[in-house]
């Protein structure tokens, strides 16, 4: 690996971008293993630096609407009446986070910081993100839902209207994510251990159901013989 030149800060060009923030340096994205402080990115490293800590990243992206209310709408409603809603907004996500991961690599904030170099600014921008946006799908809402996924799961059928036991699952859930998070000496770690246990739960059951659900291949029976063939020819009497 060739090393970095190093290139004194105030050398370095910026370049403003949007509002409210500092401006930004223009400079060659680092070599990943200068980043990770090692000599080259093996197997090991390749699961310690770079796997391991974008399962965190994978598990805040499996929401709730992907697993839980979008097939149950289908289920209810169909494709035609609210599936396509689904499709189109499942593939405008996928231009959404591919964008934020470029402009974090790029610029080396958060959406939401970046949020506030829109103008007006980040004393509107980043307030309303932070506590519209964000918080109106966390709080109560992927909870609830889990709540309702974890009762079906143990009793193999959806709650009733109205039913007290999913929202006792969503409290119990959420406690269970506040001991993870206080417990942990690193809490990077404890999320990416957790992450591990979840990813693994849902790609293991995910198999095993479109294992169990597959069609198997149909036995071949013997057609019946038409009434028009009448019975097999029985042998010919000996003669008297």
């Amino acid at each position: 690996m060739a090393e970095a030149t190093q290139i004194p800060a105030e050398q370095i060009p910026t370049r403003q971008l949007g509002v409210s923030r500092p401006p930004l340096a223009v400079t060659d994205l680092p070599e990943p293993e200068e980043v990770f402080q090692v000599r080259r990115i093996g197997l090991r490293e390749l699961f310690a630096y770079v796997v391991g800590p974008s399962l965190i990243a994978l598990g805040i992206s499996i929401g709730s609407g992907e697993w839980l209310l979008g097939p149950q709408a289908v289920g209810q409603f169909g494709f035609v009446g609210v599936g396509w809603v689904i499709l189109v907004s499942a593939v405008l996500q996928t231009f959404y986070n591919v964008e934020s991961a470029r402009y974090v690599v790029a610029t080396g904030e958060s959406p939401v910081v970046g949020w506030g170099r829109v103008p007006p600014g980040f004393l509107l921008w980043v307030p309303l993100s932070v506590f519209v946006v964000i918080f109106a799908f966390i709080a109560g809402g992927w909870a609830a839902s889990a709540g309702q996924g974890l009762y079906t799961l143990v009793h193999g059928e959806t709650a009733a209207s109205g039913a007290e036991e999913p929202r006792l699952w969503a409290i119990a859930l959420l406690v269970v994510v506040f001991a993870i998070a206080a417990s942990a000496r690193r809490i990077s770690r404890a999320l990416e251990l957790a992450n591990w246990v979840m990813v693994g739960s849902i790609g293991a059951c995910g198999g095993t159901a479109s294992g169990a659900s597959s069609p198997r291949p149909r036995r071949r029976t013997e057609s019946p013989r038409p009434s028009w063939a009448g019975s097999p020819a029985s042998p010919p009497s000996p003669p008297a």
